[in-house]
């Protein structure tokens, strides 16, 4: 919800959370407001089919900037995500391709917040952990970091 608001989020500009509604919550659901726009899938298979209509040319020049509007995307996503998991200490379990939309003032919208986990200290440095072994490409580590994690 803090997310959602903008309190102390360094994304507030460009990353949007529905707020909840919470008279129309419960424990077991969550209904968020509705935030229009494309899912980042979509807009990229849809600018996909767009430059295969086109020109060798046009398709070179705008696939170029496709690519990196795509990648700046996939870079602040995975900025949010891991200020969420290790300052926020919370961790979205559903976050799919059809869970990010590109709004239409080009920030992206992050909705379906059902699937939420809140993590100790001690969890985010155990997760942190294992990501620095998939990274390293360590699977000895791999298997100890997620045994840490209760795997």
């Amino acid at each position: 919800r803090n997310f959602a608001k903008g309190s102390g989020n360094p994304f507030a500009d460009r990353v949007r959370v529905p707020e909840p509604v919470m008279e129309l919550s419960s424990r077991n659901v969550v209904v968020m407001e509705y935030l229009p726009g494309e899912t980042l899938l979509s807009y990229g298979l849809r600018k996909r089919r767009e430059l295969e209509e086109s020109s060798m040319l046009w398709r070179w020049c705008r696939g170029f900037f496709l690519l990196r509007e795509l990648q700046a995307h996939l870079e602040l996503l995975l900025a949010v995500q891991g200020y969420q998991i290790f300052v926020d200490g919370v961790f979205n379990g559903d976050p799919h391709p059809g869970n990010i939309l590109l709004l239409p003032d080009g920030k992206l919208g992050l909705i379906d917040y059902g699937n939420v986990k809140r993590l100790s200290i001690a969890e985010r440095a155990r997760l942190g952990h294992l990501i620095l072994a998939l990274a390293d490409d360590d699977r000895g580590a791999v298997v100890k970091r997620a045994r840490d994690l209760g795997y």
